[in-house]
């Protein structure tokens, strides 16, 4: 992600012009340029944060920088990334620890891309030869009314888009 590593840079510019880090130091530092303590972390910055974006309710259990680890898994795993990048991003020692812990959102992740492609290959030529038979124009296909305007493609491809996101959920 090149504009997190942007932030970054410019956060640690700031830092070193302001006297509060050293060159080869830590990103995010003590006052002192060490590391920052954990508990320090976690309740200055951490449950703040959770605070402010309505995570941290009586009714939801306490947000722990673990949680936003597998949150960060899941994520790249819903997004189809094979096993082996996953478990790079997450420092495991092999794949097999990766598989051991998020199994079954792989197998989620698979069955849900699976039903996406089937779906494609069953709806996906009739929503194409719709857009041909009608040449643009508002018309019935079918007894259906279609809602695109002349020059206004992108609805023919957002039911592709809502079933996919659907399936996946």
């Amino acid at each position: 992600m090149p504009e997190l590593a942007e932030l970054l840079r410019e956060h640690r510019r700031r830092l070193l012009a302001a006297g509060l880090a050293r060159p080869d130091g830590f990103v995010f530092a003590s006052r002192t340029g060490g590391p920052l303590q954990r508990r320090n972390v976690v309740r200055r910055g951490l449950d703040k944060a959770a605070k402010r974006a309505g995570l941290a309710t009586g009714d939801t259990p306490h947000l722990r920088f673990h949680d936003l680890r597998h949150t960060y898994a899941s994520l790249l795993i819903a997004q189809g990334l094979n096993v082996v990048f996953v478990s790079r991003q997450l420092g495991h020692a092999t794949p097999a620890i990766t598989l051991a812990v998020y199994a079954h959102l792989f197998d989620h992740a698979q069955h849900a891309q699976a039903a996406r492609n089937a779906l494609q290959t069953g709806f996906g030529a009739i929503l194409v030869k719709s857009k041909s038979s009608n040449h643009g124009n508002a018309q019935e296909t079918d007894g259906i009314p279609n809602q695109a305007q002349a020059g206004d493609s992108h609805h023919i491809s957002e039911p592709r888009e809502q079933i996919g996101s659907a399936v996946t959920r």
